[in-house]
């Protein structure tokens, strides 16, 4: 099975956002790090510190078959999934386990930040401060062995849509929920 979305296309911005949580390293073998996974509503890509998923409540995507697609095309005006293993084959592997994850977003925490790429809510500063190893302003110093990568945050924002922000400390992922997308930014341990 094939899917080829041009840029006029609904649903073409889900794709795209997917696409950016999986690895950019084609020579790593791992399924569920370079390929999107989609099993019943849920779309998910991952490439091992962050997580990007996407629950399909409008049923753009109930047609494709449940199972592990490879991007074979990613351009500015065109993404294109080929549906490399079939959920259900022998061949198909197996998907790490992400509840724990999950039950964040379904019980995400009410007193969160509020950020898109247009819109920074000022205590966010902290959390960019951390990702660099600056102190917060509070003069706090983060742990410098544990960081965050910056870009991991901007491929979040890149969706255009308004995220809560959900970060418990330094040790701890970020969290990130918008109406439609939800993502997970971990730490870097140096």
């Amino acid at each position: 099975m094939k899917l080829e979305l041009k840029k006029k296309d609904q649903g073409f911005n889900e794709i795209k956002w997917l696409a950016k949580g999986q690895t950019t390293n084609k020579e790593d073998k791992r399924m569920f790090i370079n390929h999107i996974y989609k099993e019943g509503n849920r779309l998910v890509s991952t490439d091992g510190g962050r997580l990007h998923l996407f629950e399909d409540n409008e049923g753009l995507y109930e047609s494709l078959e449940d199972g592990f697609y490879e991007v074979i095309r990613n351009t500015k005006i065109v993404i294109t999934l080929f549906l490399a293993y079939k959920k259900g084959e022998s061949s198909c592997p197996s998907y790490p386990d992400i509840k724990d994850f999950v039950t964040v977003k379904d019980n995400f925490p009410k007193d969160t930040l509020q950020v898109s790429n247009d819109h920074l809510d000022i205590n966010f500063a902290d959390i960019i401060r951390n990702m660099k190893g600056e102190a917060d302003r509070n003069g706090d110093v983060p742990d410098p062995t544990n960081s965050f990568r910056f870009d991991y945050f901007r491929d979040v924002l890149s969706s255009d849509d308004f995220f809560s922000v959900y970060h418990e400390n330094e040790n701890k992922p970020i969290y990130f929920k918008s109406d439609k997308f939800f993502a997970i930014i971990m730490s870097v341990v140096g």
